[in-house]
């Protein structure tokens, strides 16, 4: 159900009973129910009924959240996510965009004969991935280009 508060002159609208009570009676605000605290003499805001606070601090935890890991070319030691262990990675080395670039430029200058699979051959022209010793989670990707 939508609530509508009524304004009017003499104040603002307040819940009663599960339904808003517009304050001034001559305004189309909610329909059920009758109105309390028109006139003049009204106070502007109803009293509310608050919970306590609670007597003792409520213990907060704080939680650091990392940024994103930013992988090298060359194994890292790092915790891994999946298995909460301090481990230095284990990388692989697969094409990405840089050795696929390079065939292509490769072919184009008149080197089609084998020699642009060069780049496929080469670690340095190829993404290195990472992955976890311990449980062979992959854990990220540096990408050449």
């Amino acid at each position: 159900m939508a609530a509508c508060l009524g304004r009017g002159r003499s104040g603002f609208g307040e819940w009663q009973g599960g339904a808003a009570k517009s304050v001034h009676s001559g305004e189309l605000g909610c329909v059920r129910g009758r109105i309390r605290g028109a006139g003049l003499g009204a106070s502007r805001w109803a009293p509310r009924n608050l919970p306590p606070l609670p007597l003792s601090p409520v213990p907060l935890h704080t939680v650091y959240i990392p940024g994103p890991l930013v992988f090298l070319e060359h194994p890292m030691q790092i915790c891994c996510p999946a298995c909460n262990q301090m481990i230095v990675t284990r990388i692989s080395y697969q094409p990405g965009a840089l050795a696929w670039l390079s065939c292509g430029g490769l072919a184009l200058v008149g080197c089609w004969l084998g020699c642009c699979l060069i780049p496929f051959c080469v670690d340095a022209m190829q993404d290195v991935q990472h992955f976890c010793p311990c449980c062979n989670a992959f854990l990220g990707v540096h990408k050449r280009l």
